[in-house]
């Protein structure tokens, strides 16, 4: 019994280092960059990128850009910028290379309208919870209906700050006394901004149609 006992030991024991050793000489998978630009033609454009609906990264003003530590893999990336239509492209990151990518965009007049309105993110997750319907409303439902949360004049009193959308550090408007907002802009998937003195940001992407209507609202949480 001792004899298989230690036997049993021995056998354990080389396993492990077995494994140990396996574990320490197998490659780490490596990441990947990806470079490029955003440009119209010659011209380099200070734009966006994205993967699915996240901003990725802003361009410089040449429109370049640099991502570094990507999973390798293959990205459906789209390139926007104001005035131009967008672009997509799939690209492949591979391990422990850089990517180079080039997007070129066509000018677009045509514009679109963004529509939407500041809720309090507080009093708006509460009203949630007490009506469980309100979790399902669209985007133009919380815009068209009232949660009880809005940013507004009539709830917060007349001395609530401002309440601005950005795009960039690029100020496209004003909330109204009710907390809503619209905007014309050109077509194409942006970052906007909603702020408000006292409360967080927030950054939400929208993807504004050609002649067409999009509604986007803000949730902001008081600063602490």
């Amino acid at each position: 019994m001792k004899r298989i006992r230690i036997a049993w030991r021995s056998l354990a024991f080389l396993v492990f280092i077995g494994l140990a050793c396996r574990q320490t000489t197998e490659p780490l998978l490596k990441t990947g960059t990806l470079t490029g630009v955003i440009r119209s033609g010659e011209i380099g454009l200070q734009g966006f990128l994205f993967w699915e609906d996240s901003l990725l990264t802003t361009t410089g003003s040449d429109g370049t850009f640099l991502l570094e530590k990507m999973k390798p893999g293959h990205y459906s990336l789209t390139a926007s910028a104001l005035g131009y239509g967008d672009t997509t492209q799939t690209i492949n990151v591979v391990s422990a290379e850089t990517t180079t990518v080039v997007f070129n965009l066509r000018p677009d007049s045509r514009k679109g309208q963004v529509l939407g309105e500041f809720q309090d993110g507080a009093f708006f997750r509460q009203m949630s919870l007490q009506n469980s319907d309100l979790q399902k409303w669209s985007e133009k439902e919380i815009f068209e209906g009232g949660t009880g949360a809005t940013l507004q004049a009539k709830t917060f009193g007349p001395e609530l700050p401002d309440r601005k959308v950005f795009l960039g550090d690029s100020l496209l408007g004003f909330a109204d006394a009710w907390g809503q907002y619209a905007i014309t802009i050109p077509w194409g998937t942006y970052p906007l901004t909603g702020t408000c003195e006292g409360y967080q940001s927030q950054t939400r992407v929208v993807k504004v149609v050609p002649n067409g209507r999009v509604y986007l609202n803000f949730y902001l949480w008081k600063l602490e």
